[in-house]
C-alpha cells in the first residue's frame, strides 16, 4: 500500500516537468476550438484556442503548441496574416525541427508579398521535412514556385512546378501556374498543353459538383481558345466540350454561350458567334445583359452589311437597357447607321413622264425610270392602279441614258392611272413618287350621215346550262406556272397554273402541270410534252410568269434567270416561244390543233424609248405555223398585270369564258379582250393559222 502511494506521488511530481500532464479545462477548450475550425467557424475557433492557451499556461507543452498551430491557421483563414505569423514563430522557437510550421509561415509571407522571406521558409521546410510522413508536400514546391514567378525567375518557378506535379500528378493549379510561365516565355504550345490539362483536371474535380462549379470553370475556356489560336492548335474539341457543358449548368448556360460567342469572334467566325449570342438571350438573367447581347449581335450584323437587321438589334438593346448604361453608345450607333442607311437605299429618278400628272389619248404609254444603288438590286416592281405588272426584271441596259433602270410600255384604263415604281436592295425599299396618267379617248369619228360609228357588239354568250361535253378527240396540255423568281417574284402564276389544270381537265384535256421550273427543267418538260403530243389530236401549252420580247421574238423566263439580264444572255437563259411552236407542229399530222397561251409580259427591255407623238415601230411576229393559234395576255411591248385576287388578270378572264358552250376559240378570246378592256388598259392579242374550228366545249 505504501509503495503504491509513493509511485503516485513521484508521477505527480515528475509529469509536469516532462510535459505529460494536461489541464482538463484546456483540453476541453482545445477540443471545442478544433470542432469549430473544422466547421469553418473561425471566430469561435479563435476564442476557444485563446482560452486553451491561457488555461494551459505551458502546463502541457504539446497541447499549448497545438493550440498555437491551430490558432495560427485560424488567423490565416481570417486573413490576419501577421497574427498567424506570430503564432507560427512561437511554434518554431519552441520546436525548430517542426517542418510544417515553416510551410505554414512561408505561405502567410507569400500572401503578404514577402516573396524572399517566404522562399527561405519553404527552403527550410523542404530541407527538414520527411517525405514519407508529410502530407501535401507538393504545396511547398508550388508556393515557392509562385514566389519565384512573381520575382520574375520563370526558370526556377518551372523547376518547382515540375517537382510539385511529379509529386502529385493531378495538381491542376500547378499546371495552370506552369502554363502562365510558359506563356510569359512565349512557349505557346507548352502553355496550351498545360492549360488544357488543367481544364481536364478541373472538370474531373467537379464532375460530381453542382452546375455553378462547371460554369465557373468555363470562364477559363476563352483563354484556352486564345492559346489554341496563338499556338495554331485546333479549338474544335474545346468548342465541343464547352457545348456539352451547357447541359451541366442549364440555369447559367448564358455564361457558356457568351464565352463561346466571344471565342468565335476571336476566330473571325461571326455567323456562329451570333447564333450563340441568340441562345444566350434566352436565359440571360438581366435586362442589361440582354442589352449587351443585342449590341454584340448588332455589331456583327453591321460587319455583315445587314444594316436593317443591325438597326433593329440596336433599337432592342436601347429598349432593354432600362438603366441607360449603354444609351450613349447605342444612340450614336443608331444615328450613324440611319445616316449610312439613307445613303445605301436605292434612288429612283423619273425620265418619262417628267410631270407628276399628264394626259394620254392612247390606251398605252411608255414609262422610263432610272435607279441608282450602291447595293445590288434585289427586286423591282411596276405597280399600275394597285396591281403589280408581270414584267420587268432588274437590269443594267435598256433604260435610255440610265446606268440601270426600266423602260416599259404600259396599258392604260380610261380615266386616271396611278403608276409607282418600287426598287429593293439589301438595305431596304424605295418607292418612287406617283405618276398619274389620265387616258382620254379622242372624239369618235362621224360618218357621212352625221351618226356616230357604233362599236361592234361582242357575240352573245352561249348558254351554259347542263354538264360540260367532253370532246371525243384526244387532247394534251402542258401547264407551267413560274412564281418564285430569285428577283421580282410573282404572286399568282402558280395559282393560274392550278386553276388552268382544273378547267382544262373539265374540257377533256390530259394535263401535265409543272411549277417554278428552271431553264433545264422547263426544256425537258417541253420536249417530253411534244413527244407525247404525237398521240394526240390537240396540244395546248399554257404559261404564266415573266416574259419579254426582243426584236420581235418572244421569250419565257425560267425562275433561275439572272437578275441583271443583258441582251446577249437572252438566247441562253430564256425559252424562245418559236421553239415551242415548232416542237408542237413537228408532233405531226394534218388537221391537228395547236394552242399556245402566254400570260406574260412582252416588253422589250433593250430598246431605248421616249415619250413622243408617233407610234413606235415593232418587228412583226414570226410566221405562225399552220394549225397554230398563239394567244398573248397583252399587246406587243406591253405588260400583263399579276392581278389582285388569286389569279392574274388575263387568266381570271380566260377562266371565266373558257367553259362557255358553243364558242370557237377565237370567240372565247374575243370575250376575254372585251372584259379586259372594261377592267383597265391591258389589251390581249391573238395570232392564228387554225385550219378548223376548235371548241373547248361544244353545244
Amino acid at each position: 500500500m505504501k509503495k503504491n502511494i509513493f509511485i503516485v506521488l513521484v508521477f505527480n511530481l515528475l509529469c509536469p516537468a516532462f510535459g505529460w500532464a494536461q489541464s482538463p479545462q484546456a483540453k476541453n477548450f482545445f477540443d471545442k476550438g478544433s470542432i469549430a475550425f473544422r466547421k469553418a467557424d473561425y471566430q469561435n475557433a479563435k476564442t476557444f484556442f485563446d482560452q486553451a492557451i491561457q488555461e494551459e499556461s505551458r502546463a502541457s507543452k504539446r497541447l499549448y503548441l497545438d493550440a498555437y498551430k491551430y490558432r495560427g491557421r485560424t488567423y490565416r483563414n481570417l486573413l490576419d496574416y501577421e497574427a498567424a505569423i506570430r503564432d507560427f514563430d512561437v511554434i518554431i522557437q519552441a520546436r525548430p525541427k517542426y517542418a510544417r510550421a515553416y510551410r505554414y509561415r512561408g505561405f502567410c509571407k507569400y500572401l503578404l508579398n514577402a516573396y524572399a522571406d517566404a522562399i527561405a521558409d519553404f527552403d527550410q521546410y523542404l530541407l527538414i521535412a520527411n517525405p514519407l510522413r508529410e502530407e501535401e508536400m507538393e504545396k511547398a514546391w508550388f508556393w515557392r514556385g509562385q514566389c519565384y514567378r512573381f520575382l520574375e525567375d520563370n526558370q526556377s518557378a518551372i523547376s518547382d512546378f515540375n517537382k510539385a506535379i511529379a509529386h502529385y500528378l493531378d495538381f491542376s493549379e500547378a499546371f495552370r501556374a506552369r502554363s502562365e510561365c510558359y506563356e510569359e516565355m512565349n512557349l505557346l504550345s507548352d502553355a496550351f498543353e498545360d492549360w488544357n490539362t488543367m481544364m481536364m483536371l478541373k472538370l474531373l474535380e467537379v464532375e460530381k459538383a453542382n452546375s455553378t462549379d462547371f460554369c465557373a470553370i468555363i470562364l477559363d475556356m476563352k483563354h484556352l481558345v486564345d492559346l489554341a489560336v496563338a499556338a495554331n492548335k485546333n479549338p474544335e474539341d474545346i468548342f465541343s466540350l464547352a457545348d456539352k457543358m451547357t447541359q451541366k449548368c442549364p440555369t447559367n448556360a448564358y455564361i457558356l454561350y457568351m464565352e463561346m460567342g466571344n471565342m468565335k469572334i476571336a476566330l473571325n467566325r461571326s455567323e456562329e458567334a451570333m447564333v450563340l449570342y441568340q441562345k444566350a438571350l434566352k436565359t440571360a438573367p438581366s435586362d442589361l445583359l440582354k442589352a449587351e447581347l443585342y449590341l454584340k449581335i448588332g455589331d456583327i450584323q453591321v460587319a455583315q452589311n445587314k444594316q436593317v437587321e443591325a438597326l433593329k438589334s440596336y433599337e432592342l438593346a436601347l429598349k432593354t437597357d432600362g438603366l441607360g448604361i449603354l444609351k450613349t453608345d447605342l444612340n450614336q450607333k443608331i444615328s450613324d447607321l440611319k445616316s449610312e442607311q439613307a445613303k445605301q437605299l436605292p434612288k429612283i429618278v423619273w425620265r418619262v413622264p417628267t410631270d407628276r400628272a399628264s394626259i394620254s389619248h392612247e390606251n398605252h404609254t411608255y414609262i422610263q425610270v432610272c435607279f441608282a444603288s450602291p447595293q445590288p438590286i434585289l427586286n423591282t416592281k411596276i405597280i399600275i392602279n394597285g396591281m403589280q405588272s408581270r414584267g420587268q426584271m432588274p437590269k443594267k441596259e435598256g433604260a435610255g441614258t440610265c446606268a440601270a433602270g426600266i423602260t416599259q410600255l404600259v396599258d392604260l384604263k380610261e380615266g386616271d392611272n396611278k403608276i409607282l415604281v418600287e426598287v429593293t436592295n439589301a438595305v431596304g425599299k424605295t418607292i418612287s413618287t406617283e405618276r398619274i396618267i389620265k387616258y382620254e379617248k379622242e372624239k369618235v369619228a362621224q360618218n357621212t350621215d352625221n351618226e356616230s360609228v357604233k362599236p361592234i357588239k361582242p357575240d352573245a354568250p352561249a348558254e351554259q346550262d347542263g354538264e360540260a361535253q367532253v370532246p371525243k378527240d384526244k387532247r394534251l396540255a402542258l401547264v407551267v406556272g413560274n412564281s418564285t423568281y430569285k428577283t421580282s417574284p410573282l404572286k399568282n402564276p402558280s395559282n393560274d397554273a392550278h386553276s388552268m389544270q382544273t378547267v382544262l381537265k373539265e374540257c377533256g384535256f390530259d394535263v401535265i402541270l409543272v411549277e417554278n421550273v428552271d431553264n433545264k427543267t422547263i426544256k425537258k418538260e417541253i420536249k417530253s410534252f411534244t413527244e407525247q403530243l404525237k398521240n394526240y389530236g390537240t396540244g395546248l401549252f399554257f404559261y404564266a410568269g415573266h416574259g419579254i420580247e426582243v426584236d420581235g421574238v418572244n421569250y419565257l423566263m425560267p425562275i433561275d434567270v439572272t437578275g441583271e439580264l443583258n441582251k446577249s444572255d437572252i438566247e441562253n437563259e430564256c425559252i424562245k416561244t418559236d421553239w415551242i411552236q415548232q416542237r408542237m407542229v413537228e408532233s405531226g399530222g394534218d388537221g391537228k390543233c395547236h394552242i399556245l397561251i402566254l400570260d406574260a409580259c412582252r416588253n422589250n427591255p433593250f430598246v431605248n424609248r421616249s415619250r413622243g407623238g408617233g407610234q413606235d415601230t415593232w418587228s412583226a411576229p414570226k410566221n405562225i405555223p399552220s394549225g397554230m393559234i398563239t394567244c398573248y395576255a397583252t399587246s406587243q411591248g406591253a405588260t400583263a398585270a399579276d392581278g389582285v385576287g388569286n389569279n392574274g388578270l388575263y387568266t381570271s378572264m380566260l377562266l371565266k369564258h373558257i367553259k362557255t358552250r358553243g364558242l370557237t376559240i377565237e370567240q372565247v378570246f374575243k370575250r376575254v379582250r372585251v372584259d379586259l378592256k372594261k377592267q383597265g388598259g391591258q389589251e390581249p392579242i391573238e395570232s392564228t393559222k387554225l385550219t378548223q374550228d376548235f371548241y373547248f366545249l361544244k353545244q
